[in-house]
């Protein structure tokens, strides 16, 4: 559990760095919206009966 978030700013950093061009704030924009809809989609799947 304490590797998964210590390792979170190496992976923004390397998404920042891979994706150079464009600007920080827009890929971390992308990837805060991608984190919360994952989290969103994986929290109304206990909202389904029978899964």
């Amino acid at each position: 559990m304490a590797v998964n978030f210590g390792t979170t700013p190496l992976f923004y950093e390397l998404a920042v760095e891979t994706a150079y061009p464009c600007p920080e704030g827009v890929v971390s924009g992308f990837l805060e919206g991608t984190l919360s809809l994952t989290g969103i989609i994986f929290l109304c799947l206990f909202f389904i009966p029978n899964i």
